[in-house]
């Protein structure tokens, strides 16, 4: 299974594929069917023709089996490769909530300001023995 640079087309037929990738047609109808990752398109004689994304798919698929990966193994590790920038997103999404939560937090007031704030007050509002007169109620 060769490395070489794809010519750029916009369709390869199931041979061109083939040749690009040193593996029989067969072989690529057969992961189609078994690692269901393959959906090429069809052209109006009814034959497989391949895009880039395709070509990239099916170099991946065998550059897993080189590997040693079974067919399961391969479909795993390409399903979340595909699942793991959604998860990415997810987990991006949750460090913006956490971060917009604690630029909330930096924004109001803390209780250890309040605090401060309401001795201020209250040292203001006390007074000295001379500013009150002290009536006595008959109660």
């Amino acid at each position: 299974m060769a490395d070489l640079e794809t010519p750029a087309k916009k369709y390869y037929t199931i041979a061109e594929t083939a040749q690009l990738l040193s593996v029989n047609a067969s072989k690529i109808r057969f992961w189609e069917k078994q690692v269901g990752l393959l959906k090429p398109r069809r052209n109006e004689t009814g034959s497989r023709t391949y895009t880039q994304a395709d070509l990239g798919r099916l170099k991946e698929i065998c550059r897993l089996i080189q590997k040693g990966y079974t067919l399961k193994g391969v479909k795993q590790a390409i399903n979340q490769r595909i699942a793991a920038p959604a998860h990415r997103q997810s987990v991006l999404e949750g460090l913006r909530e956490v971060k917009n939560f604690l630029a909330t937090l930096r924004q109001a007031p803390s209780e250890t300001d309040v605090d401060t704030r309401s001795e201020q007050s209250n040292a203001s509002l006390q007074a000295t023995p001379g500013d009150v007169q002290v009536t006595k109620s008959n109660s």
